[in-house]
C-alpha cells in the first residue's frame, strides 16, 4: 500500500475504535461519567418508585396544610338584637332516657345559615353586623381562613330560609343558604 491509500484507510475508519488491519491501539471513548453512572432497567424502576413516593408525600403534607388553612377556627356569635326575626325550628323527638338521673330533653337542631357576606377586614363585618342586628336579624360571625364570613338567622331546613333569603336579596344580591 502507498502512503495514500494508508491515509485514506485511516480517514475511512477514524469513527471505529479499532481497525482489523490496523495495529495502533484502541482509544477508550467513555467518560468518566459513563464511567461512574450507569443505569439499567432495575434501577430505572427503583428510581422511578422512589421519585413517585417523594411526590406523593408531598402532595399529601399539601393537602393537610390546606385543610388546616380553610378550616373553621372558631364561631364567634354576635348576640342577637331586642326584635329577633323568628326561625321556626326542626324539633327532633328525642327519647327520654335517664341516664346516671339526668333526662335527656327534646333538642332543636339549626342546619341551615344564610351568608349575606365576607370580609377581609374584622371591623367592617362588625359594623355590617350591628347594622343587620338594628333591623332585628340574628346575625353570627364565622372566621374562614384568611376570610370573615358574616350569616344571618338559623333554620333547620333550606325551605324555612327561603322567604329571609328572598328578603335579603334586595340588598345582598350574592347572598347564599348554606350549611352551618
Amino acid at each position: 500500500m502507498d502512503m495514500n491509500e494508508k491515509k485514506e484507510k485511516a480517514r475511512q475508519l477514524e469513527l471505529f475504535s479499532q481497525s482489523i488491519d490496523s495495529t495502533e491501539p484502541e482509544r477508550n471513548t467513555d467518560s468518566v461519567f459513563h464511567k461512574h453512572v450507569s443505569l439499567n432497567v432495575e434501577h430505572a424502576i427503583v428510581l422511578s418508585v422512589a421519585i413517585l413516593m417523594v411526590v406523593i408525600f408531598i402532595f399529601s403534607i399539601g393537602v393537610e396544610r390546606g385543610k388546616n388553612i380553610t378550616g373553621v377556627q372558631e364561631v364567634v356569635i354576635v348576640p342577637k338584637a331586642e326584635k329577633p326575626i323568628v326561625a321556626q325550628p326542626v324539633v327532633v323527638e328525642v327519647k327520654q332516657e335517664v341516664y346516671q338521673e339526668k333526662i335527656i330533653p327534646k333538642q332543636e337542631i339549626f342546619v341551615y345559615t344564610i351568608q349575606v357576606a365576607s370580609f377581609k377586614n374584622k371591623s367592617a363585618v362588625e359594623d355590617e353586623a350591628k347594622r343587620l342586628q338594628k333591623k332585628g336579624y340574628e346575625t353570627m360571625i364565622v372566621p374562614k381562613g384568611s376570610w370573615i364570613i358574616l350569616c344571618v338567622g338559623k333554620f333547620g331546613n333550606k325551605q324555612q330560609a327561603q322567604p329571609l333569603w328572598q328578603e335579603l336579596r334586595k340588598k345582598y344580591s350574592d347572598c347564599i343558604i348554606r350549611k352551618i
